[in-house]
């Protein structure tokens, strides 16, 4: 393939775009989801119990997820709560240039904050043919057209690749990444991820609790749309279920996507079981309700619990009701001060009346 970018190019694509029947169509892989539990993004969208659930589940503010983890950062074991130390401990870099430099010295927050894509399936438009004109091919090349024009972005830039035979067609996803990456180089995106985020490598890196430096890492180097993305994002979702340690995502932009991962694979039973055992039935309310698309009542809830038939679940609906009785026995029974003292007052009264008879 040929990149062309000259005037006399550009011209000639111009011409191309109004051949009849072609519609550049945007990409619809780029809408974003809301910045995870960024407070200025997140409380101003909160207006749903789904947002609302996130924002609280996500933050340790309300609570632990599930067993405190540790974090191994330079052989020392720190625990995951303490996100912002962690995250001192674990250095990032980035090669700027001049101008980029002064960008992010002037707001050093912003340009370090990654922007939380959702893991969307890898469904893009394919290779759509647009015309077939023998005579304008060549036998030797294909040629590429990237449209320079100003007021597009990555996702709307038309791409055109007119083949040997001269069949004229939208470049597929793979033709597209590659060659806007090499036309307009996009930060740290690349077309591959290194070696160690394969599928062999992957358990090793999340074996210590590296779950969010994973997915931070992959976010920063991989689009939304990328089959790698999707791969590596269910994967380390996965392991996390299974392992139930909700806590290492827990203040961290990805804990969203996470959250909306279960609820749409109906893998949250194990998220029930563990609001439960810690006392959080209303949050496990709200997180059926959430799965239902609609308010639910006790009643609903433990039906939901018995038609599962997960023992697990069933079993910690039962101990947190135990529980809440035990609770509500212990606020209802007076306490041994209040019982000791009202006995003593008893006797003072007893004895009160048996000296007044004796006087008598």
């Amino acid at each position: 393939f040929i990149m062309a970018a000259s005037p006399c190019v550009r011209r000639l694509f111009g011409a191309v775009r109004t051949f009849r029947g072609f519609t550049p169509r945007p990409d619809p892989f780029e809408s974003l989801y809301a910045k995870g539990l960024d407070k200025s993004a997140t409380e101003k969208v909160a207006n749903s119990l789904e947002s609302k659930l996130v924002l609280k589940l996500g933050k340790f503010s309300s609570g632990v997820l599930g067993s405190p983890v540790t974090i191994t950062v330079d052989g020392k074991a720190v625990p995951v709560t303490s996100r912002e130390k962690v995250s001192r401990l674990l250095p990032r870099y980035k090669l700027v240039d001049q101008l980029e430099a002064e960008k992010i010295l002037e707001n050093t927050t912003s340009s370090l904050a990654l922007e939380q894509q959702r893991a969307k399936p890898h469904s893009l438009p394919r290779s759509t043919v647009i015309r077939t004109e023998p005579l304008a091919g060549n036998k030797r090349f294909s040629f590429v057209f990237v449209d320079s024009s100003a007021g597009h972005d990555y996702a709307t830039r038309p791409v055109l690749v007119r083949e040997q035979d001269g069949k004229l067609r939208t470049a597929d996803p793979a033709e597209r990444d590659r060659f806007l990456l090499a036309v307009y180089p996009d930060g740290n995106k690349k077309l591959k991820l290194p070696a160690k985020f394969d599928a062999a490598n992957l358990p090793s890196l999340l074996q210590d609790n590296a779950h969010a430096e994973v997915l931070d890492e992959v976010c920063d180097m991989l689009y939304s749309h990328q089959p790698d993305y999707v791969r590596v994002h269910h994967a380390v979702y996965e392991d996390i279920e299974s392992r139930q340690i909700y806590s290492v995502l827990q203040d961290t932009v990805h804990f969203r996507d996470f959250f909306l991962f279960l609820i749409e694979q109906k893998r949250f039973d194990a998220l029930l079981c563990t609001l439960l055992k810690a006392r959080r039935l209303s949050d496990a309310y709200d997180v059926l309700a959430v799965a239902l698309g609609r308010p639910i009542a006790a009643k609903s809830f433990e039906a939901y619990v018995s038609k599962s038939g997960n023992e697990h679940l069933i079993d910690a609906l039962a101990a947190t009701r135990e529980g809440t009785r035990e609770a509500k026995a212990t606020e209802q029974a007076p306490s041994p001060i209040a019982a000791s003292a009202a006995s003593a007052q008893g006797e003072g009264h007893g004895t009160r009346s048996r000296s007044r008879k004796e006087k008598a």
